[in-house]
Formats: structure tokens, sequence, C-alpha cells
């Protein structure tokens, strides 16, 4: 898979209102429900581009595979905001190409002086709501009936990012890794449940994590919270079984993803496996969490094994602590 994103150019106009067409055809994730006429669209595209615009494309393969913009709002006293927008081809879709889009779009954004990007995303659209939370936007507010399609009323989100808000690395010392209490059960079990709810639709069920017994986990010493500004940013679930040193679950909130929590409590867990004498730790995901298996071999986790438990298909991983020797 070579996926490169770009800023749009007159060679993606025609692939980029194909994307366009095929998302707006769904009726479920824009305003369109199908895309301009083919002359109507180029000529918004060059507008874009002639005004020194802020949008992005995916391109999978070389085929463009989505889009995301941010454009300036109207009024010399809101000259500040941007409108975003976005649309993945649904076969570019639960890659982390979204995610990755929406931070170069806003990335060119900041860097073009805007200080606030709003949004509108519709309430049954789950999923992309929790992307967006969890790149640092918020629910502003509720807009009732704000779409129709065929005859069928939709209520949407109004949600807004600030610049500097969220989303920015936060040092190490502001981030306490300690053992939960049980009077952090329910922050505990709340984090998680933000964290994973994304891929309730992408598995066909609640992940795992999201069934577990925490103040039972807690009771039992296998449960680390990570602290930020006093409040329950990510939630470690780690022990050991007869096959070494198991590193359960890593959750972090929505608001702090790509803060380098989740970082901090992995780092947490490798000291911990080595404080009790393991040379290796192990790990799990899910086969359609597909952002996990970029980002495991990235950090020195080898895979291992592949089986299906409890009707969830996993992955299995491994990371050695010790050295090689050298030869």
């Amino acid at each position: 898979m070579n996926l490169s994103i770009e800023p749009v150019s007159e060679a993606h106009f025609a692939g980029l209102r194909v994307a366009l067409d095929t998302v707006a055809r769904e009726k479920r994730f824009l305003a369109f429900t199908q895309a301009p006429p083919v002359e109507q669209a180029f000529d918004f595209y060059r507008s874009i581009i002639a005004d020194d615009g802020c949008q992005m494309v995916a391109l999978l393969d070389g085929q463009v595979t989505g889009w995301c913009d941010v454009l300036p709002s109207h009024g010399q006293a809101r000259s500040h905001v941007g409108i975003l927008g976005i649309g993945l081809i649904p076969s570019a879709r639960h890659l982390g190409i979204g995610a990755k889009l929406m931070q170069a779009t806003i990335a060119a954004a900041w860097a073009k002086g805007m200080t606030r990007i709003e949004l509108t995303v519709r309430v049954d659209n789950t999923n992309a709501k929790a992307l967006y939370e969890r790149l640092g936007f918020e629910v502003e507010g509720l807009l009732r009936r704000a779409f129709r399609v065929d005859g069928e009323y939709f209520d949407s989100y109004s949600m807004a990012l600030l610049r500097g808000a969220a989303g920015a690395p936060v040092p190490a010392s502001e981030i306490l890794v300690r053992a939960a209490g049980l009077d952090d059960a329910v922050a505990a079990a709340a984090c998680v449940n933000a964290a994973f709810e994304l891929y309730i639709e992408r598995m066909g069920k609640a992940p795992a994590p999201m069934l577990a017994d925490y103040p039972a986990l807690i009771g039992a010493d296998k449960v680390w919270v990570a602290v930020r500004s006093g409040q329950v940013a990510g939630v470690l679930v780690q022990y050991e079984t007869e096959d070494g040193f198991y590193v359960d679950t890593v959750a972090v909130a929505p608001a702090c993803q790509g803060t380098g929590v989740g970082r901090a409590l992995l780092r947490f867990a490798e000291s911990e496996a080595l404080r009790r004498g393991f040379e290796a730790v192990y790990l799990r995901t899910n086969a359609r969490m597909t952002e996990n298996q970029i980002l495991y071999p990235k950090i020195g986790y080898v895979e291992y094994d592949r089986r299906t438990e409890g009707g969830y298909e996993r992955i299995f991983y491994r990371k050695s602590l010790v050295p090689a020797a050298s030869s």
C-alpha cells in the first residue's frame, strides 16, 4: 500500500470528482447527494488553488481515495475561522488515512493564520465523531434536522478545534502513570469506552476491553492509569500469564491521543516487565484495528501469531526488551 498526502493539483481533479461522487451517493456523510457537474467541480478546485487554499488529497497506489479541505469562513470578523470538510471512498476507510489527511490539512490551516476550525457531523456518524474527538475537536452544539435525505431528517453535531487547544505533544513530566484505585474505576471504564467506541461498527460488536470488569481488574492490581492535569488520560491493563508479561489493554482518551500518553503507558509496561524479571512483553490487537498493525512494528513489536478467540480475530505481537547480542 503506497499512500501519499498531497496538496490538490489539476492532475487530481478528475479522480477527486469521482471520489466526491462516490461518497456523496452514499447519502450518509456529505451535504451533497451527488457531485456537481464536471466543469463546476473543476472550477471550484481551481478557485481553491488560485486562492492558495487548504485542500489535501489522499492517493493510494496513485488513485485519489479521499480529500480534506479547510475553507475560509465569510466576513472579516470570521477571517480566523476555517470550515473543514473530508471524505474517503469506502475502500480507503479504517486504514488511518482520514487522520493523516486531517492532520496535514489542519497544519496547513494553522500555517495560514487560522485559529479556529469548525465542522458538522451527523449524529449517526459515530466513527467520524470519534475521529474528530481524537484529533481534539469538541462538540459545541446539536443542530436539529440539519440534514434531510430522501425526506428523512437527521440531526448533526457542531464541533470545533481551537489552535493550541489539543493534540500537541505533552512533556513526559506532565503525564503521571500510577496504579489505579477503586475510585478510578468509573473514569477508567469511561476512558476505555471512549477510546474503543469507533471500532464497534468496524467489528460488528464491542471490542473486548469495553466489556471488562474494571473494579475487579483494579482489585487484582492489573490496572494503571495515566493522569494528566488531574484527569485520567489513559488506561493500561497488564499482568503476568503463563506465556509471559501481557499488555492486555492500552487506551487513551480521544482528546489526548497523539500527545504521547499511549507511548508513556507502553514505556511504563516495558519497564514494569523488566522490573519483574521478564525479557519481553506481548500483546494482541484485533485484526480490524488496522492502525495498530502499522504502529506496533514501528516501535519494535514483531507479529508471531494469528488466531480467533471468543469470536475475535486477533493478531499477537511480542517485543524483546533485551538488546540482541552482537556477533
